[in-house]
């Protein structure tokens, strides 16, 4: 963005309104932005022409939000926020104001809004107008609420989660009295939506001082009311540098024992760290090994290793061996396999079906554990014993025989689905959303059922014994 054309562009706007004899300033975070020298996201206008008189001087005007006072006026690639000065008053269970007045005044406008800092208007010609000494907090790098704390908080507890933004933005410090009206009004954060929290611990957590955040957080009693949170503020603000942000989300969310159901991740972000959960869920704290390699990659492991060391204090972190046995790893995928599935079904005689993946995964796990070399005849011969032993070659009958059941048998069986069960729902719910079609529900419910299964048999020598016996 070529931010001196985008202000000249905004002074051209506000030459504009004044010619058609209408106040109109720059105003909030912007102009903050602009006398700290610091490049600005984008550029609010405050006036005293309606929404309807800046749709009909000005072209190219979304009018979506004009019952809010507020349009948006469009020139190229770049967007103005154009409000009109107004008055707001607020019931008493809503962070909305109810009655919302239109005004000729700027300071009427200055008045509701929420810190000092925040509250700075600019001129055309960038004269700064400070109504409430924001430039003085600025200099003073002091964070201060408008007006009562505690009265100002009640209105919109959302302007606490601001104001510690401010702090992980640009590592201020509250004033006392705002910083007293905070730990009074801790509690009316349980009205903020997950959305408008998720949006906000974004920031937080990828801030240059998210870290004095969350300490501050935690010393004003704020972290304790922010669900999905509270548990794992205290552990990603003593590992904050060591953590990324999937991974300050995932220790959240992993402690906390479920993702929220509204969140604002993009969704790339939003199925790495499913798959963090997922794959925490299945390792739990056992050593990793070049199969967990395999199966999860050492990427994944890696953020698994900091989260369950850190929650687990007693347990050591093992980053620098998951590292060195990523790069051991002969193969990194099935593409990398010597002998693949279309192979295997050449050998089988154009026979297809579940049993090529379930082949191919065996195979694949024998080369990475060091039994069979990634030859093409070494996997073939191989390749050729397991087909025979499931009697897809040759008519063969399966070797394994079923055993006669015992009591003990049945009560072992019931068991193991009752766990198997229980894993299953526990992965799913964090694995299923509403964007999944049902094919692919059915899919992933497919794969974690697999996967469960080999965890149990692994774990359970009982269970193996069922499982060799053709019970499972």
């Amino acid at each position: 963005m070529n931010y001196q054309e985008y202000l000249e562009k905004g002074q051209s706007i506000l030459k504009r309104l004044h010619e058609l004899t209408y106040e109109a300033y720059f105003i909030g975070g912007m102009v903050r932005d602009y006398s700290l020298k610091l490049d600005f996201v984008d550029i609010d206008i405050a006036t005293s022409a309606t929404p309807q008189e800046v749709q009909k001087f000005f072209p190219n005007v979304d009018m979506e939000f004009a019952g809010d006072g507020c349009v948006i006026v469009k020139d190229g690639e770049y967007e103005f926020e154009i409000s009109t000065f107004k008055r707001e008053e607020y019931g008493s269970a809503s962070r909305h104001p109810v009655v919302k007045y239109y005004s000729t005044n700027l300071y009427d406008d200055i008045a509701r809004r929420d810190f000092t800092i925040n509250a700075l208007a600019m001129t055309e010609k960038l004269k700064v107008i400070d109504l409430c000494n924001g430039l003085k907090d600025l200099k003073r790098k002091t964070i201060r609420v408008i007006g009562r704390p505690k009265k100002r908080f009640k209105e919109d507890p959302l302007r606490i989660l601001r104001g510690f933004e401010l702090v992980a933005r640009f590592g201020y410090h509250f004033a006392f009295n705002t910083k007293t009206g905070i730990e009074q009004s801790a509690k009316l954060l349980v009205n903020i939506s997950d959305t408008k929290l998720n949006e906000k611990m974004y920031i937080m957590f990828d801030a240059k001082y998210g870290k004095k955040a969350l300490k501050q957080m935690m010393k004003l009693k704020v972290a304790e009311e922010l669900r999905g949170y509270s548990k794992g503020i205290p552990f990603v603000m003593k590992n904050f540098s060591k953590l990324s942000l999937e991974e300050k989300f995932a220790l959240c969310y992993y402690l906390h024992g479920e993702i929220p159901l509204n969140t604002s991740f993009d969704r790339v972000m939003l199925i790495k760290i499913k798959t963090i959960l997922k794959t925490l869920q299945e390792v739990g704290l056992d050593p990793i090994s070049r199969m967990h390699i395999l199966h999860y990659g050492a990427d994944i492991l890696v953020s698994v290793d900091k989260i369950r060391s850190i929650v687990n204090s007693d347990l050591k972190s093992d980053i620098k061996n998951i590292e060195k046995l990523g790069r051991s790893m002969p193969i990194s995928s099935v593409s990398d396999m010597a002998f693949k599935g279309n192979d295997l079904i050449e050998l089988s005689g154009g026979q297809t079906g579940p049993y090529v993946s379930e082949v191919v995964e065996a195979l694949r796990e024998k080369v990475v554990l060091g039994e069979v070399k990634n030859e093409y005849n070494e996997l073939k011969k191989e390749a050729t014993k397991i087909l025979v032993e499931k009697g897809i070659l040759e008519g063969v009958a399966p070797k394994r025989k079923i055993k006669k059941v015992t009591h003990e048998d049945e009560e072992l069986l019931k068991q193991y689905k009752e766990e198997l069960e229980r894993l299953v729902n526990a992965n799913l719910t964090m694995l299923i959303d509403d964007s999944m079609t049902d094919e692919e529900v059915e899919a992933t419910r497919k794969q974690v059922e697999k996967n469960m299964k080999d965890i149990l048999l692994k774990k359970n020598p009982k269970f193996q014994e069922l499982e060799e016996g053709g019970l499972i």
